[in-house]
């Protein structure tokens, strides 16, 4: 295997720690061929050298492996919650004229889609865990319940942007951004709180501050990290959180009204494009795939969780 060549064991999101150390390319030999064409058994001394560097380098397979090749991110302790895709652009007064061609379009791209709500400036299809806004100035696709952003969703994605450039007659944009959130579910708000000061992010007082107490049923922890420049910009938050359900419903058919929290860890990772981008040769399906890249690349190097 050539040095600058990596081995085929590894992945995007686990790199070789050291790029030689790879099962599949230790050399295997048999026999060796003689001059006269005939062939002999190799040299015994040959054979006990050679298995034993097989040995020593499978060992070193191992412990590379379990220091750096397979060592889990933090996202795999977590569980896609939402996606949301969004352009921006100047006034689209077209919409005005197409949004009815605009809808049906995107219906055959999302089965199920249907009118939710429709605005002059606006227009919202829904179906289940999808909602697209077709918008004056800006367009969104959010999306819920995904286990991941696959092949079928990015190509969908991909359509629904090509319809908005080409019925919105769009040349250039003026934003487009992703946010994805993921979610880790918790017994408690106070371990969530845990879970995220385990991070080492921010420091929790270790006595009485602001006239409230340290160890509160209630307290929470967010924290924000922005990274940009004059073209992109990464926004990392993480949060703790308390979901709450209150309904009172009819009490002929319950008899008491629903009270129910979940908790939860949040970690939201908010990436786009400043700047005019032109519409016409931008690839929203590479630009998806580099997104995720980003995220699954240097999340760790962000957020180092607790041994």
């Amino acid at each position: 295997m050539q040095p600058s060549s990596v081995p085929s064991c590894a992945t995007a999101s686990h790199p070789p720690c050291l790029s030689f150390v790879c099962a599949r390319n230790l050399p295997v030999v048999t026999s060796r061929s003689r001059s006269d064409g005939s062939r002999g058994l190799i040299d015994h001394s040959f054979m006990v050298n050679l298995t034993k560097r097989r040995m020593a380098l499978l060992g070193l397979l191992a412990l590379t492996s379990e220091v750096c090749g397979d060592a889990p991110m933090i996202l795999d302790s977590f569980k896609l919650h939402t996606t949301i895709i969004q352009i921006q652009y100047s006034e689209a007064f077209i919409l005005w004229d197409r949004a009815g061609q605009i809808s049906s379009r995107l219906a055959k791209i999302w089965p199920g889609l249907a009118l939710a709500d429709g605005q002059p400036n606006q227009q919202t299809l829904q179906t289940t865990g999808v909602q697209i806004q077709t918008g004056l100035k800006q367009s969104t696709i959010t999306l819920r319940g995904e286990k991941s952003l696959d092949a079928q969703r990015t190509h969908q994605i991909k359509e629904t942007f090509e319809v908005w450039r080409d019925m919105l007659e769009l040349t250039e944009l003026t934003r487009v951004s992703a946010r994805t959130a993921y979610a880790r579910k918790f017994k408690s708000l106070r371990e969530a709180n845990e879970a995220l000061l385990d991070l080492k992010l921010v420091n929790w007082p270790t006595e009485r501050v602001f006239d409230q107490p340290m160890d509160g049923e209630r307290n929470g922890v967010e924290v924000q990290l922005r990274f940009e420049d004059k073209t992109s910009f990464s926004v990392l938050r993480l949060k703790a959180e308390e979901l709450r359900l209150e309904m009172d419903l009819d009490p002929d058919f319950f008899e008491e009204p629903i009270r129910e929290s979940r908790y939860r860890m949040v970690i939201d990772f908010d990436r786009g494009l400043l700047g005019v981008v032109d519409a016409t040769k931008f690839r929203m399906d590479d630009w998806l795939k580099g997104y995720l890249h980003v995220l699954r690349r240097d999340i760790d190097k962000v957020i180092q969780p607790k041994p």
